[in-house]
């Protein structure tokens, strides 16, 4: 328990004093948050005491959107991937929710936050220069939305070669945690859904997404306020 605190502690603490004036410096103290706690999931395994996992758990960020534009669903895919877990979106709470087991979706949780509000912010300082400012709302909302992609897709750059190189999960425990995230996920009634990479596009998917999550699906919906989401998972 101790070392467990330890560790979060430590990442948290990266997180919080990064200094993210730019999104290489956001995607590297991501990719070192995935780094440490690679190290203390190959430590913890190296023990021979060491519990097999008995459950997967659950930890979200607030207060993100209702209706994300598609980089928020291309983080949240790209940080669960890093970190071995699953994810899934609450239209009706405007929260992402990770889904792993030990540490896994703890620290998968705070560094997409520590991500997503780091995005908003430079895209914010972005558009706040002059160039931007003169420009129409609709071409504003597409200025925003591309640079956020940009920024998003070197982080998600990073975290993929870190993950290659410091992988969270070693071999033998794979298939455990692969089988205890699938019944988590299934206890919320989420489905998984694979998507085929030579057939499929990953932005137009969680476009897709997005705006079938918005359809009116009828008044008794609305008004039982059961707002678990319609699927929203990373690609394995």
């Amino acid at each position: 328990m101790k070392n467990r605190e330890a560790i979060i502690d430590k990442i948290r603490k990266l997180l919080r004093l990064a200094n993210s004036s730019n999104e290489h410096e956001a995607a590297l103290a991501a990719a070192r948050a995935q780094e440490l706690l690679a190290k203390h999931n190959l430590d913890e395994a190296e023990l021979t005491e060491r519990e097999i996992p008995k459950e997967a758990g659950v930890a979200s960020v607030d207060n993100v959107v209702k209706k994300p534009a598609s980089w928020v669903y291309l983080l949240a895919s790209a940080v669960a991937g890093a970190f071995d877990c699953k994810y899934f979106h609450s239209p009706y709470h405007g929260r992402v929710s990770f889904v792993g087991v030990d540490l896994d979706h703890e620290v998968a949780s705070f560094t997409f936050g520590y991500l997503y509000r780091t995005i908003n912010r430079l895209a914010a300082e972005f558009m706040g220069k002059s160039q931007q400012r003169r420009l129409t709302a609709k071409g504003k909302k597409k200025v925003r939305l591309s640079y956020c992609l940009g920024c998003t897709h070197i982080v998600s750059q990073k975290l993929r070669e870190q993950h290659e190189r410091t992988p969270i999960t070693t071999t033998a425990l794979v298939p455990i945690k692969e089988a205890l995230i699938k019944q988590r996920m299934a206890d919320f009634g989420i489905v998984e859904t694979d998507l085929d990479e030579d057939n499929l596009s990953d932005r137009a998917y969680w476009a897709g997404r997005r705006d079938g999550a918005g359809i009116d699906h009828g008044r008794r919906a609305v008004r039982d306020k059961k707002a678990w989401p319609l699927r929203i998972e990373h690609r394995s």
